[in-house]
């Protein structure tokens, strides 16, 4: 029974997620009047907007690959990155599991490294997004006065940005430190996870920055797409609104406990955003609008790299 309710669980919370939508919706029809001035042009640029997104992606799947040391082109991490997210919407983490399968078999990547070098890729993206979200959050309580700056969402901010710089410039000697202390006292069972984290690796400064780099390009193309969003509807704090939602939206990626962070991405914007006048509407059009975006893209995508992949006979699934 629990292995049913694993698998079936990302899709389970999709639903039970969209039934309380509609039934909000259903009980405050005229809040999401706004809507209708969403132009259909608007639409198809954040669509293109969300298709650079998921190019992004396959950016940081492609650099990883170059830093341990394997050749592969953009347009095959794009497709791997697209039916990574294809898979995840069904059974969670079956994404990761087909991308390491895949790039086991076709690329012949060291597992340990590729792991390695995505956790730490993941700990850039906590850098850009917590210091933005941090840098936007002092403004906007020094400058704007009607915001309500919540505490509790800058400390963990702060907190996590103090993390990941730690782990940037301090991870090693902070492992090899532990490491020779437990030696010391004869405890080695923890061996393999400091190894793991002491993989010796030229340029690794180098490669952070290059993953950075690509993370606030992201973070730009997430902007633009709140930012029209808001502008289209007419919202009086559209710009502050913007880079917030950006980085409390992305943010919560990082949390993603339910699948595209369902739930969590609403939750954090709406108390990161108190006394912006944003409504519970607009913070649901608004963050959906980019995650059905991103699903029309990689729901058509995903699936025809997967198909094409078994008729050139390049994966065993």
């Amino acid at each position: 029974m629990k292995k049913l309710v694993k698998k079936f669980y990302p899709i389970t919370v999709i639903v039970i997620f969209g039934l309380l939508i509609k039934f909000y919706f259903d009980n405050n029809a005229n809040d999401f009047s706004f809507v209708k001035k969403i132009k259909i042009e608007t639409v198809f640029i954040i669509i293109i907007l969300s298709f650079f997104y998921l190019v992004t992606e396959g950016m940081l799947l492609k650099r990883i690959f170059l830093y341990i040391g394997k050749k592969t082109s953009l347009l095959e991490c794009f497709l791997v990155m697209n039916f990574t997210y294809f898979c995840n919407t069904f059974i969670q983490f079956t994404g990761l599991g087909y991308r390491i399968y895949y790039l086991k078999k076709n690329n012949n990547i060291d597992i340990k490294d590729f792991m390695r070098f995505s956790i730490d890729t993941i700990i850039c993206e906590l850098l850009v997004f917590s210091f933005f979200g941090i840098l936007f959050l002092f403004i906007f309580n020094l400058f704007v006065q009607e915001f309500y700056l919540n505490i509790f969402v800058y400390v963990v901010f702060l907190t996590l940005f103090l993390i990941s710089v730690i782990y940037i410039f301090l991870l090693s000697p902070i492992a090899k430190l532990l490491k020779e202390i437990l030696k010391t006292i004869n405890i080695r069972f923890l061996d393999k996870i400091f190894e793991f984290f002491l993989i010796k690796k030229s340029n690794k400064l180098e490669f952070y920055i290059k993953q950075i780099r690509i993370f606030i390009l992201q973070y730009l193309i997430l902007f633009l797409i709140f930012l029209l969003i808001l502008r289209e509807i007419g919202h009086v704090n559209y710009i502050s609104l913007a880079f917030l939602t950006t980085s409390f939206v992305d943010f919560s990626f990082l949390f993603a406990i339910t699948p595209y962070s369902v739930g969590i991405s609403e939750v954090f914007t709406f108390f990161g955003t108190k006394g912006l006048n944003f409504s519970i509407a607009e913070i649901i059009v608004l963050i959906n609008f980019f995650r059905l975006s991103m699903i029309s893209l990689y729901f058509i995508i995903g699936p025809i790299f997967f198909i094409t992949t078994i008729f050139r006979n390049k994966d065993g699934m």
